[in-house]
């Protein structure tokens, strides 16, 4: 086990351990979720709209086309 955690530490090392490593590795996938999550992140002035369809008869999906309702 100790063998396979060494080989893993050194691979971390060589992959992230340069300049151009962390850039593509690290820096650049962050700002693109951070770009992703401004862009479509966005808490809007309007409630949240649920569609919901009922395709069974069964007990459960009446249950929750009730409650569903009675939430607004």
């Amino acid at each position: 086990m100790d063998k396979i955690l060494t080989i893993a530490w050194n691979m971390v090392k060589r992959t992230i351990g340069s300049r151009n490593g962390l850039l593509s590795y690290i820096l650049l996938p962050c700002l693109v979720v951070a770009g992703v999550v401004a862009i479509s992140g966005s808490m809007g002035e309007r409630p949240a709209t649920i569609l919901y369809s009922n395709m069974d008869d069964g007990a459960a999906g009446k249950h929750l086309l009730t409650e569903l309702e009675n939430t607004g």
